[in-house]
């Protein structure tokens, strides 16, 4: 998911939550979000993930809040998915400081998870065909926080940014602008 171009520069800065209603065909599935900024260099340029196992999708409602879901892992909490039941799950996406420049595009993947750096997630092996919801009753969403703050006026260059690689973009970016920062 796309956005198109941002009218002015959003920093975003904490915790984030992917809430998700799912439907899969088997009784459990891992699940990866990516938040990424498509520069206007035709750069895609990696912000932050959030992983979850659905099964592990409990939540500790006294711990959790809007911008982050604080999980239950314990074994007595999970539970499987009803295979094509869509069902709520609510992904953490982990902290970050990032600034979104004017120009740019932010791209939300909703995927299977792949090791990142240091980060090894260790994938269920029987295959699953998820959906994920966007309807009436089942709201799909993603909460960031929102902190305006002083920064550099120039994208970073892609050679020197440790641990973010860029790649080349190969999807489109939509057409029209994208989201204002929040006033």
């Amino acid at each position: 998911f796309t956005t198109g171009a941002l009218p002015e520069d959003l920093s975003l800065y904490g915790p984030g939550s992917a809430d998700l209603w799912l439907s899969s065909s088997a009784p459990d599935t891992d699940v990866q979000i990516t938040v990424s900024e498509v520069r206007p260099d035709g750069q895609e340029m990696y912000v932050q993930r959030g992983w979850l196992r659905a099964s592990q999708r409990a939540l500790d409602p006294s711990r959790s809040t809007e911008l982050r879901p604080w999980g239950d892992f314990t074994a007595a909490a999970a539970a499987p998915l009803v295979p094509g039941e869509p069902t709520p799950l609510r992904i953490e996406i982990q902290k970050f400081a990032h600034v979104f420049r004017a120009g740019s595009s932010i791209r939300v993947t909703i995927d299977t998870p792949a090791p990142t750096g240091y980060w090894v997630f260790g994938t269920l092996p029987t295959p699953a065909d998820n959906t994920v919801w966007f309807e009436p009753g089942r709201p799909s969403s993603i909460v960031v926080g929102h902190t305006p703050y002083p920064h550099a006026e120039r994208l970073p260059d892609c050679a020197t940014t440790a641990q973010q690689p860029c790649r080349a973009n190969t999807v489109p970016v939509p057409e029209g602008p994208g989201p204002a920062a929040p006033s």
